[in-house]
């Protein structure tokens, strides 16, 4: 859950991105684990969801989720808009996971950004399909390459699930 105030606005990174609404002081938390606010699943449970909506539905939820330690979290407000950039980062997740700060002073106006590798699984559905697209090394997600693979892999699992039944 933001622990700060924050506006939804067209991103230079990509995207929509996650704005500060007001000064932030290096150190502040920006974002804590909140059970009421975000969401965690088990391989097990994503799986199941995964087979329960239709597949844009569970696309949609993809590009709003990340894999860490073995669990998929899905922020539920406006964290999800939280963009990342290798080289950029003004948020960073601290010993505990549970907890993002901020690593410098944060101007209102300025988005909040973070680097996805740093706390990520490396099989994470971003982490594989992140490219670098600038010349200074920073990264971005492929989200048209994510979402067409995403969509043939459950075309494919809805197809031997068919011929099962056959």
């Amino acid at each position: 859950m933001l622990n700060v105030k924050t506006y939804l606005d067209r991103s230079l990174t990509h995207g929509i991105g996650l704005f500060a609404n007001q000064e932030i002081i290096s150190g502040s938390m920006v974002w804590e684990f909140n059970q009421a606010v975000d969401l965690v699943y088990s391989l097990d449970q994503w799986d199941t969801l995964k087979a329960s909506i239709a597949a844009q539905s569970f696309v949609n939820l993809i590009r709003l989720s990340y894999k860490e330690e073995g669990l998929i979290y899905l922020s539920m407000d406006n964290a999800q808009f939280m963009n990342h950039s290798k080289i950029h980062d003004n948020v960073v997740h601290g010993p505990s996971k549970s907890k993002m700060h901020a690593i410098r002073n944060i101007d209102i106006g300025e988005e909040l950004l973070c680097n996805y590798l740093s706390h990520i699984d490396p099989d994470d559905f971003h982490a594989r399909n992140i490219i670098n697209e600038h010349e200074g090394g920073d990264w971005v997600v492929s989200m048209d390459k994510l979402e067409t693979n995403l969509k043939y892999q459950i075309r494919e699992e809805k197809f031997q699930n068919y011929k099962k039944t056959q």
